[in-house]
């Protein structure tokens, strides 16, 4: 966690493919790296097995649909390995920069996320009860305190999906990832002076 900046931030993360559980996949030798926040602009990722260097690049910046692997998170494949090596992440982001990342087996990774539904639906779920329950209650009473809410919980539930990947994951093909990237940042900011 860097919070904000615009200077570009170098990751090293170190590989052990012995410090796994050792399972074999059923998609073979290769690993999932999987990156949270979804709001962070350019991630580029450095792999010295990669030919060139540069294994892939992702970021709120590259359209979900141009990925090898659609996802709630950014998903960048990447071999195993024998042996442990360092790989490298550069992040610039002007969001703020927390990351979480982890090397995970196809398995781990569908185990991972569909772990991670349930609590998500919930508190998407409340937040749309209360935003549906505060903009109904204000048509028929016109209380500008209750509008507001109702409003309020508007912006939370949009800066929700976008935060946990939804808007990723349902973003139309035919409009620009820069729109993605300001609307995440936009309702961010709508939501916090919202409440």
């Amino acid at each position: 966690s860097q919070g904000y900046g615009a200077g570009v931030i170098w990751l090293r993360l170190r590989l052990d493919p012995h410090h796994t559980d050792g399972a074999v996949s059923r998609y073979g030798d290769r690993l999932m790296l999987r990156i949270r926040s979804v709001y962070l602009d350019d991630i580029q990722v450095f792999d010295p097995l990669a030919t060139g260097g540069l294994l892939g690049v992702t970021g709120d910046r590259t359209h979900p649909r141009a990925q090898a692997h659609e996802s709630l998170s950014f998903l960048v494949p990447l071999a195993r390995g024998e042996r442990p090596r360092d790989i490298w992440l550069r992040i610039q982001s002007t969001s703020t920069r927390q990351i979480a990342v982890h090397a995970l087996t196809y398995e781990d990774l569908q185990r991972t996320e569909q772990g991670q539904q349930p609590a998500i639906s919930l508190y998407l779920g409340l937040i749309l009860i209360l935003m549906v329950w505060g903009l109904g209650r204000w048509v028929f009473s016109q209380e500008a305190v209750i509008g507001a809410f109702g409003l309020k919980q508007f912006s939370a539930l949009v800066y929700a999906l976008s935060a946990l990947g939804y808007a990723r994951a349902y973003w139309p093909a035919q409009w620009p990832a820069h729109w993605l990237d300001t609307s995440t940042s936009v309702f961010s900011v709508l939501a916090v002076s919202a409440a």
